[in-house]
């Protein structure tokens, strides 16, 4: 290589370097500035996770059993723990307690034998036309099978045909 050539190589690197140099003081400075910006952002945001968590509250323990459970000191709230409960009212309209008729009815499914379509209602079989009994809060409650589809049974009140339909998809 001829040594003119290579002479203004020498210069440009060491410039470079002696830049190279110069600039280093400043980009350590910004990278330790940013530095301690990242340290107290990790602090303001986990500063309490160094902290042991307070004893839990008798109310927030999910494990809490009512042996547990403070004594009631108002009255008001003991005459409403001695209180009896009220039971539900029984439904009025037809179409109300035919819907919970059939609430509590578990319809498995669809058998066709001999060309004749059953249903499947709480482990027994029926067909169309068939009465079912369901019991509504203790009372009976005949229920008409009144079409069986491949998805779906429709029911009617106390065997008859007209009135209230409920049907229910399996």
């Amino acid at each position: 290589m001829n040594k003119a050539r290579s002479i203004p190589v020498w210069l440009l690197a060491g410039l470079a370097m002696i830049l190279g140099r110069a600039a280093e003081p400043a980009s350590l400075s910004q990278a330790a500035a940013r530095s301690k910006q990242v340290r107290a952002r990790i602090d303001l945001l986990f500063r309490h996770r160094d902290e042991s968590p307070g004893p839990i509250g008798l109310n927030q323990n999910p494990f809490r059993t009512p042996a547990d459970m403070p004594p009631a000191s108002n009255s008001s709230t003991a005459a409403i723990e001695n209180a009896q409960p009220v039971p539900p009212a029984f439904p009025t309209s037809d179409e109300a307690l035919l819907t919970q008729a059939v609430s509590t009815l578990k319809v498995s499914g669809v058998v066709v034998a001999a060309g004749q379509t059953h249903v499947s209602i709480n482990q027994e079989t029926y067909n169309e036309g068939s009465i079912i009994t369901a019991r509504v809060q203790g009372v009976p409650v005949y229920l008409r099978v009144l079409r069986i589809a491949s998805d779906s049974v429709t029911f009617g009140l106390n065997g008859s045909e007209k009135g209230p339909e409920v049907t229910q998809r399996f």
